[in-house]
């Protein structure tokens, strides 16, 4: 039986410390490349929001297919943001 290929969202997040100091980007911007998430960013003075269209809902699309290891990773990084207050559980109709 074959082990499947953990894909490609295991596959950044596995990656060691020494092997994302060796990416250009990463190594240039280290203090914007955090080795974790520490928490929401501090209050500003501006507020952002998103203005809706009045009556309209939003658009309905099945969920495409993913093979199960990366289903795994995507709820494991889901779970995380909600955990941290990242992201909230959707309010849509």
């Amino acid at each position: 039986m074959e082990v499947p290929s953990p894909g490609p969202y295991s596959e950044v997040n596995a990656m060691d410390a020494s092997a994302l100091a060796g990416i250009r980007v990463v190594s240039e911007f280290s203090d914007v490349f955090p080795d974790s998430l520490p928490g929401m960013p501090p209050e500003r003075d501006i507020e952002f929001s998103i203005e809706l269209v009045p009556r309209t809902a939003p658009i309905y699309k099945k969920a495409y297919r993913i093979a199960g290891i990366e289903l795994l990773e995507v709820k494991k990084q889901i779970d995380e943001r909600l955990e941290k207050g990242f992201i909230r559980k959707s309010t849509s109709p």
